[in-house]
């Protein structure tokens, strides 16, 4: 999760039994970032650095820093494949934004997306032979799927109010 404190955004997390929601940390502070989740394992927390330009990985007890993707624009909403050898997120192309995916293994980077519209909120199948996303070409926010290389798109949604924020059902 992110926490907002003092204008800036943390990673934190929260014991599901109590409620109780802290900080990761690392160094003695807390560690800036937003769009947070956790990995398949559920051993490695997912999210965009403090300069909005990087996906960054960490242990959920502040260990193990490691930077995934780093770019010169923006980057929203990053999420690890379910075999673990992919990221998908969204990345800022002048003044459209559109989808990208990093190979982990090799540390390619392809742009999933080029539609002029802004494709946000990718989220992976469970198989990970798709990826759904928010888009605004059809003038209003609808949701479409591709597959990982930006072929066999289709368009999931289509109704006359705004659709955000895909999640598959597990």
């Amino acid at each position: 999760m992110s926490i907002k404190q003092l204008g800036k955004y943390h990673v934190g997390r929260m014991n599901a039994a109590t409620g109780q929601v802290s900080f990761v940390t690392s160094g003695g502070g807390g560690v800036q970032g937003n769009y947070a989740s956790y990995d398949p394992t559920g051993k490695k927390i997912i999210y965009v650095g403090p300069t909005g330009f990087t996906v960054d990985q960490i242990n959920p007890d502040g260990t193990g820093h490691k930077v995934l993707y780093a770019g010169t624009t923006g980057v929203s909403g990053p999420k690890v494949s379910p075999d673990g050898k992919k990221l998908v997120f969204a990345k800022v192309f002048g003044s459209n934004i559109d989808i990208c995916v990093v190979n982990l293994v090799d540390g390619t980077t392809a742009r999933v997306t080029t539609d002029p519209a802004s494709d946000v909120s990718p989220s992976w199948s469970p198989d990970g032979s798709r990826i759904a996303f928010a888009s605004t070409r059809s003038g209003k926010s609808q949701i479409y799927s591709a597959d990982p290389k930006g072929g066999n798109l289709k368009r999931i949604t289509n109704t006359t109010t705004d659709e955000k924020d895909p999640a598959w059902s597990h």
